[in-house]
């Protein structure tokens, strides 16, 4: 049988592992398989005439908050089109939330967790499933075949190439489906890890991401890593996302040997509010972990990129505010102000009525206002965003932004009275043009 595999990435530059692991699984059964990969941004006949022009036997897709809406578009009009396609759904959007892919016409099946074996059976099976919800559990992640082969590199050579070495999270935050019971963690080892990314590597890949929830949950073996993509990099960048707890002097030491730009670390803090920290299951106090990223930027070789999440409990305008200025104040490189997103299938979703949480009906199901924060001031806190993303993260003057902030109590503060402006004058906040950003922060000297 024929399959296409589909992704919509969110952007160009993406590319998508799931659907490469999957392509394994299936070929390994012995089905023809098709890559379809998409950015959300393109034109979505475009799309559809692609994935039907293949015509496939089975369409695959991979689903997640950002795609699913589109995806669900697709899928009622291949079936109005070619209604004798099987379609299989996976990922985080439809694992977890079943029923309103079950419910679609001409979904043969919807796979929930880690797909790997799930699709092989599918496949053994001619994609045919007596049950719709296919849910089967998966071999170890050692075991899981590296998900690349070598006809991927050339068409990945200007995107993000993802990879990780570990599944699963040790950390139990609620808003977030690793916390899951299903999602415990799980490596490959060094030596695999190593030699996989020395095939990377010799393929030319820019930018190597990886995508393992907390990178340095096991901190010797995270060193050895390191250590060994200082040692062998190359023109390669790699990009990881860190528990700042879990550095030790040991690993300050190494990283402060690592040539300048070669690794980028996002760091999520959410919030510096103990009390919240607490009640999302992140037992982190913010003195000690702001201490830990305040010498890590102070290195100056590493990129830092900043997370925090407004919407979470506890936590009104004051406290967002406060958690704002103090991560602000650490001078990352990427600062962003995410919005809690009420995810199906986490704790967050399930007590979400005891936090008076109103979310969007469809996805991302982001927080619209709870029992601590309204609508006005989560919109407020949307329009700082999009002054941030092109002010701090961008090309303006970031000495101007600074000096603002400094005489006027915080960076908080500083984006109140720019918006304000911005409204007064009708400035447009999502303008990139440098010279007219500039030009409206001198304007509030």
């Amino acid at each position: 049988m024929k399959a296409t595999l589909v992704a919509l990435n969110a952007r160009y530059t993406h590319s998508n592992l799931a659907i490469r692991y999957l392509r394994n699984e299936i070929s390994s059964a012995g089905h023809e398989v098709r890559l379809r990969e998409f950015s959300i941004n393109q034109n979505y006949f475009d799309i559809l005439d692609a994935i039907i022009n293949d015509e496939p036997d089975v369409i695959a897709f991979s689903t997640y908050i950002w795609n699913s809406e589109i995806i669900r578009s697709i899928i009622s009009d291949i079936n109005k089109i070619k209604p004798h396609i099987k379609i299989i759904v996976g990922g985080p959007e439809a694992g977890y939330n079943s029923a309103q892919w079950t419910d679609l016409p001409g979904v043969s099946a919807v796979i929930k967790g880690c797909g790997e074996d799930a699709i092989r059976s599918l496949a053994e099976h001619d994609f045919t499933a007596s049950d719709r919800v296919v849910s089967q559990k998966v071999r170890h992640f050692r075991d899981i075949p590296f998900p690349y082969i070598d006809e991927d590199f050339p068409s990945l050579a200007n995107r993000y190439l993802y990879y990780e070495s570990s599944r699963g999270c040790p950390f139990a935050c609620t808003y977030c489906l690793s916390s899951r019971e299903d999602q415990k963690i799980e490596f490959r080892s060094i030596e695999q890890t190593t030699g996989e990314l020395d095939l990377i590597i010799r393929n030319s890949a820019l930018v190597i991401k990886f995508v393992d929830r907390s990178f340095n949950a096991d901190p010797p073996r995270a060193r050895a890593i390191w250590d060994h993509c200082i040692r062998n990099a190359g023109q390669s960048r790699f990009h990881f996302e860190i528990h700042p707890l879990l550095l030790s002097e040991d690993d300050f030491i190494l990283l402060s040997s690592a040539p300048a730009g070669l690794f980028q670390f996002e760091i999520g803090i959410q919030s510096i509010h103990e009390k919240t920290l607490r009640e999302i299951g992140r037992k982190a106090p913010w003195i000690d972990i702001r201490e830990k990223i305040k010498r890590l930027i102070g290195m100056k070789n590493i990129h830092i990129h900043l997370d925090m999440i407004a919407g979470l409990p506890f936590e009104s305008l004051t406290e967002i505010a406060q958690s704002i200025d103090g991560i602000m104040d650490l001078g990352a490189d990427h600062f962003q102000l995410g919005f809690l997103k009420i995810l199906p299938g986490t704790v967050m979703a399930e007590r979400a009525k005891d936090y008076g949480v109103i979310s969007t009906s469809k996805a991302p199901y982001q927080i619209l206002s709870n029992r601590w924060i309204d609508n006005k001031d989560i919109t407020l806190l949307r329009r700082m965003d999009q002054l941030i993303d092109t002010t701090y993260n961008s090309s303006s003057d970031r000495s101007l932004l600074l000096s603002l902030a400094d005489r006027n109590g915080g960076f908080f503060n500083a984006y109140k009275l720019i918006l304000s402006n911005a409204e007064r004058t009708g400035f447009d906040i999502m303008t990139k043009n440098a010279g007219k950003l500039n030009a409206l922060l001198k304007s509030i000297q």
